[in-house]
């Protein structure tokens, strides 16, 4: 909201701020990208031929994010009180996502889920949750179904694997 005083004092066509908000941020991508770079040459990870089609992704939502800001733009000049109702819903949503939860409510949530809903699909690493969660499990090797079974038999036999899957 602090833009509203340069947009008024500035005699451009609304799209130049719209494009200046959306270069600040590609710019903020393009630092946490440089992050990303530097972890796979600390913790390498495998690549795949799909992964160039990040590309033309990031010109669709970049397409798709400066009509949304046009739009909700222009409805913010006409109705003065979306701005903040926007705003307050953002740090309403915050509060609602997984990111501030501690461990104990997220275990809490997730008996929640799993009693409600009969049943629950875990994909994950951590050996306590899956003994604690799980009935049935299956071990996975990239793209094949290993084994599936008991949860205690089948981490016996991810136990047992490579030194590779026990870190």
């Amino acid at each position: 909201m602090a833009s509203g005083h340069l947009i008024t004092a500035v005699p451009a066509p609304l799209i130049v701020h719209v494009l200046q908000m959306i270069t600040r941020n590609v710019r903020i991508f393009a630092h946490h990208l440089v992050i990303v770079v530097l972890l796979y040459v600390v913790m390498p990870w495998p690549l795949h031929w799909s992964m160039p089609l990040a590309l033309p992704g990031f010109a669709i939502l970049f397409l798709a994010l400066l009509g949304g800001s046009v739009a909700l733009g222009m409805l913010c000049v006409r109705f003065r009180d979306i701005g903040s109702a926007i705003v307050s819903g953002l740090q309403f949503v915050f509060f609602l996502t997984p990111i501030i939860w501690t461990e104990d409510s997220a275990r809490q949530r997730l008996d929640e889920i799993v009693a409600r809903a009969g049943i629950l699909v875990l994909a994950s690493h951590d050996i306590e949750l899956i003994q604690s969660t799980c009935s049935r499990a299956i071990l996975l090797e990239p793209g094949r179904i290993i084994a599936a079974g008991g949860t205690d038999t089948i981490l016996a036999q991810y136990l047992a694997g490579s030194g590779a899957r026990k870190a």
